[in-house]
């Protein structure tokens, strides 16, 4: 996943040592972006962190991913050898996965 400063500040993800100059994949912005496994971000925490999810599920399938799961709490998307988690379910105690 890319996301830009502006957007980690916002939805309180992690900082990477690992970055690239890209487009972020929430808000578009072209800079330096962190580049983190979706895999290794937190639960989305309220309904749009749930539609910015499904925005870049459409993307990456725009990009030639295809949905390998879809379940309760994320989809799965994989382009040969490139698998991507997709968290689309809000943080929720009482949501088991």
């Amino acid at each position: 996943m890319f996301y830009c400063e502006s957007c980690r500040v916002t939805r309180e993800w992690p900082k990477s040592f690992s970055m690239s100059f890209g487009n972020c994949e929430i808000c578009g912005a072209v800079g330096s972006c962190y580049d983190v496994p979706s895999s290794k971000l937190p639960m989305p925490k309220n309904e749009e962190e749930v539609l910015d999810a499904l925005r870049v599920i459409g993307l990456l399938q725009e990009k030639g991913f295809k949905t390998v799961s879809d379940g309760k709490a994320g989809t799965i998307l994989e382009r040969g050898a490139v698998r991507v988690a997709v968290y689309t379910h809000p943080a929720d105690p009482k949501v088991e996965g």
